[in-house]
């Protein structure tokens, strides 16, 4: 009886394992590949960096959907937080480091530029930005390209969205507010294609298209730019 008894606590236990294991992730797992992250960066960059913690993602539909990733900081705390995952393609890992120090250049640009119009508004900005193909020796992040210099070079036929979200309702007054807005930010050195600002509480957003000759001058015409519902 104690043997049987002994027998079913451990399938016990081993079930209970694996149903954790699978929904919250392997401890083991997520341990090697915090050591696996933290060996990645230290490869691959000057800057100390320290893994903050591993996060484990899992969704019922496929198992092939499960994934481990690491949120990392700047040790000094100059740096903005960023995350390493694991690619499915080539089960390569990729950082977001980059890509978080751009989408923070183009924020900052932008902000700059909706203030003019928008002092006392509350507002969000969200980036689109393609992953840079930068080279895979190791670097100091100070020594890689800023989003200006790269981005007219090297995403001239890639698409990058900036999503403006202000906090009020639409009025007809803003209609010119939010031209002047597109064609400030048109001469800009920051490179976009695509614009949209979107008001609370309103059905509709503007949608700016912008034409990837950026080295043309361009009119802001109803055409290009335009008031569309919301989906």
């Amino acid at each position: 009886m104690k043997i049987f008894l002994s027998i079913i606590t451990v399938v016990a236990l081993v079930v209970i394992y694996f149903v954790y294991s699978l929904f919250f992730g392997n401890p083991l797992s997520m341990y090697h590949y915090k050591k696996t992250v933290q060996q990645y960066l230290e490869s691959k960059y000057e800057e100390p960096f320290k893994v903050e913690k591993v996060e484990y993602s899992f969704k019922l539909s496929t198992l092939k959907q499960s994934y481990y990733a690491a949120t990392v900081k700047d040790s000094k705390g100059v740096l903005p937080e960023f995350r390493v995952v694991r690619q499915n393609d080539s089960n390569q890992l990729r950082d977001t480091l980059i890509l978080e120090i751009w989408d923070k250049q183009l924020t900052n640009e932008t902000s700059v530029i909706l203030k003019k119009n928008y002092q006392s508004e509350h507002y969000t900005i969200k980036n689109y930005i393609p992953s840079p193909q930068l080279s895979n020796e190791k670097i100091a992040v100070t020594d890689t390209p800023t989003y200006e210099n790269y981005s007219k070079s090297e995403l001239l036929d890639k698409r990058v969205n900036i999503t403006i979200t202000i906090q009020k309702s639409y009025e007809d007054e803003d209609w010119n507010a939010i031209t002047t807005i597109v064609k400030d930010m048109v001469d800009t050195p920051i490179y976009f294609n695509q614009l949209s600002i979107e008001f609370i509480d309103s059905n509709y957003r503007l949608d700016a298209t912008i034409k990837l000759d950026w080295d043309q001058a361009i009119d802001i015409e109803h055409q290009r730019c335009s008031l569309v519902e919301k989906k």
